[in-house]
């Protein structure tokens, strides 16, 4: 027991790299018609405007707003286009270690979330997209977070937390709302 504690750090930066490795593969590949439409219809625009424009859902506010801010940086490559996406599905991995560990006390089952989390097909394809979907991953993942902080421990800071990363995934897709509204309705 002593030996797997200890090397549950070493375990879960196994499974980030892992994850890391996974995801590079296609992050160079040339974009498809959703990504290419993001990187000429949103990311060239204005902040503002990408803000405060919803002509299609296909603009998913803050992944175009992050798009728009790697391009700026990096230029318009198909690895600078994904980059939010795939820094959004990295995170996720060692977040979800975090949350599993705090809802079923157990560094065990932090593990083993992060592993399948890390190898799940889908999760690697969201990650390698140019679209919102690993985002919003994982801001439902900081949001369970604090939702479970704040109902299990009570702090006012927490609820601001839940409500701040639950306000940030409709700026992911706005049909979100309709989740984070269904999923406050199951709590109270």
């Amino acid at each position: 027991m002593f030996l797997l504690r200890h090397t549950h750090p070493i375990l879960l930066v196994a499974a980030v790299i892992l994850a890391c490795v996974l995801r590079l593969l296609t992050l160079g590949s040339s974009l498809g018609h959703d990504e290419a439409y993001t990187l000429e219809a949103f990311a060239p625009q204005p902040y503002e405007r990408i803000v405060t424009s919803y002509a299609a859902p296909n603009n998913h506010i803050l992944h175009s707003l992050m798009v728009r801010c790697s391009v700026q940086l990096l230029g318009t490559e198909s690895w600078a286009v994904r980059l939010p996406a795939f820094a959004a599905g990295i995170l996720a991995v060692p977040l979800i270690f975090v949350l599993a560990r705090n809802l079923f006390l157990s560094a065990s089952a932090g593990l083993i979330a992060a592993w399948m989390l890390a190898m799940m097909p889908v999760h690697i394809l969201y990650s390698q997209a140019a679209r919102g979907y690993s985002l919003s991953i994982l801001l439902a993942i900081l949001a369970l977070y604090a939702i479970h902080r704040a109902v299990t421990e009570g702090p006012f800071r927490q609820w601001i937390s839940f409500g701040l990363w639950g306000s940030l995934a409709p700026g992911r897709c706005r049909v979100v709302h309709f989740t984070w509204f269904h999923s406050a309705s199951g709590v109270c």
